[in-house]
């Protein structure tokens, strides 16, 4: 993957035109082919017009919305795409699992629902979700609509219909699942860990990490290990410097990754995190 900055659009496609040449110049010396079909350019901006960008002897248009390892990515850097996709997704493979749930035991619709269905919503939910982090906040409906998906994969689990009316706190007591808005700030909380204490440098850990000329005016106390929350509202960087500033001191340190882990799973069942 490449990325250019420029002033105008057509800068950036200057830019990125030559950059493609170079990088078709070294695949070329280590003997390395190009494959056009899956040469994607994405321009990032709203309402940019679609442009071509030429790579070797073929012209890419720019897209709208590109698929990165299963990510749809939309030039606006919103989620809507890639939520839809995963909605869509889910419904297919809830409508499987009702099927199956005729014909398989309770223990094997499990493992079933966690490869189907809940995988799917955790696959990169750091970066898409946007957490309700307490009962005062607003609900975030993109959010509200995947956790009634997850609603009905806990019905069939347990063998009920929305007729029964079983509400989703029982549903959660006799599955023992996890909401998506703690799937959220789990997943949150574990990858701000790791980018602070296991993977090398990275603009993500700069921004995380707690700059020392600034700490006592953001938190008035040294021991807390806070870091300022100054980035825009519903991104990663956001809502990771907000949990990680709820986070016990003992916890904002280096440990084992399956320690921190389950600490972590305990304070957010405990909900001293939401």
């Amino acid at each position: 993957m490449m990325s250019t900055v420029g002033k105008t659009e057509e800068e950036v496609v200057q830019l990125m035109e030559v950059d493609a040449n170079n990088m078709l110049n070294y695949m070329a010396i280590n003997k390395l082919a190009a494959n056009e079909q899956k040469t994607q350019v994405m321009i990032i901006g709203k309402k940019i017009k679609t442009l071509e960008v030429t790579v070797g002897n073929s012209k890419i248009e720019t897209q709208s919305c590109i698929d990165i390892l299963g990510v749809k990515v939309s030039q606006d850097l919103s989620w809507k795409n890639h939520l839809n996709g995963v909605k869509s997704s889910l419904d297919q493979r809830i409508g499987l699992m009702k099927r199956l749930s005729f014909h398989m035991p309770r223990p094997v619709l499990r493992m079933l629902a966690d490869a189907l269905c809940f995988s799917k919503i955790r696959y990169c939910i750091a970066a898409y979700g946007q957490p309700r982090m307490s009962d005062m906040n607003p609900k975030v409906s993109a959010m509200e609509e995947l956790q009634v998906k997850m609603n009905t994969v806990m019905r069939i689990l347990t063998g009920h219909k929305k007729e029964d009316k079983i509400s989703i706190k029982d549903l959660l007591n006799m599955t023992r699942l996890p909401t998506v808005d703690q799937m959220i700030v789990e997943s949150i909380i574990k990858e701000v860990w790791l980018f602070l204490f296991v993977r090398g440098e990275s603009y993500i850990r700069d921004v995380l990490e707690t700059k020392e000329s600034q700490l006592q005016m953001i938190t008035r106390s040294r021991t807390e290990n806070k870091v300022d929350v100054g980035f825009p509202v519903d991104s990663f960087v956001y809502y990771g410097q907000k949990l990680w500033n709820k986070l016990p001191g003992d916890l904002k340190r280096k440990m084992s990754k399956n320690k921190f882990k389950m600490k972590v799973k305990r304070l957010i069942n405990e909900k001293k995190l939401m």
